[in-house]
């Protein structure tokens, strides 16, 4: 397990400008191996192509999409959704993969464009404008508030996504869908390429020491416990991490 063969391409990520695009890039590539970085670009240049320049502004890049036949995935809980290699040849995908085709077309036509947190979800910013990119539509800017899967929220409360959180969102999707399916060993490398990324490993260490648990390794466990401990933020974490490791460290081990 933690087989990461990207490694390279994600420190590199994590020292560079860490461009959303190129993140989601990587993500596609460690989902799928076919997926290519030229191919990719090209597709949202190609789209970007068929936007008149009067439809350049929010509204129109949404419509044009929702023509196109790019919308939210039915089959949500999949992990091609979060693949833009996927997405751009099917136009289905879950909200944050969508909102990076609109922020790489966009980008093609010298729009402004960001990736916005939200609870539950995901949405785009486009020169200003709040796009649902799950349903390809915009909200109204003169309200105070917008609502989105029964959470609301002031738009001046959402906070823009750094490439870095864009891609830690996305491998905690997909570090969930492969932990519900019982898959480990890829659940424990999506956080393996979360620890190259994040400044603040504590909770990525202790996921893992559940997910070796799972998948019946003992001693990565404590291992990967140990780190833990050594990340807690205060000392009544620590100490609870200390009696965690002393009940597994007395458990017996699972047989192979």
């Amino acid at each position: 397990m933690d087989n990461l063969k990207l490694s390279d391409e994600f420190y590199s990520f994590v020292c560079g400008s860490q461009d959303p695009l190129m993140g989601a890039i990587l993500v596609s590539r460690v989902i799928d191996e076919t997926a290519r970085e030229s191919w990719i670009k090209d597709e949202l240049g190609r789209l970007a192509s068929g936007v008149e320049a009067k439809d350049a502004d929010a509204k129109g890049l949404s419509l044009y999409l929702r023509d196109l036949g790019f919308g939210g995935a039915d089959d949500y809980f999949r992990r091609e959704n979060s693949s833009l290699n996927y997405v751009l040849r099917n136009r289905r995908g879950i909200p944050i993969s969508l909102a990076l085709v609109v922020m790489g077309v966009g980008r093609f036509l010298g729009m402004e464009v960001e990736g916005i947190n939200y609870p539950g979800h995901f949405l785009a910013r486009v020169e200003g404008s709040l796009i649902d990119p799950f349903e390809l539509s915009v909200f109204d800017s003169s309200e105070s508030s917008i609502s989105v899967r029964n959470h609301i929220v002031d738009p001046r409360d959402l906070t823009v996504a750094s490439g870095t959180d864009i891609v830690m969102r996305m491998f905690n999707n997909l570090r969930q869908i492969a932990g519900d399916e019982g898959d480990y060993e890829s659940a424990l490398n999506y956080s393996g390429y979360q620890l190259i990324l994040t400044e603040e490993p504590f909770p990525i260490y202790v996921e893992r020491v559940s997910l070796w648990l799972a998948a019946g390794v003992k001693e990565m466990a404590l291992y990967d416990l140990d780190k833990s401990i050594s990340f807690a933020p205060n000392s009544e974490v620590r100490s609870k991490l200390e009696k965690h490791r002393n009940r597994i460290q007395a458990s017996p081990s699972r047989l192979h």
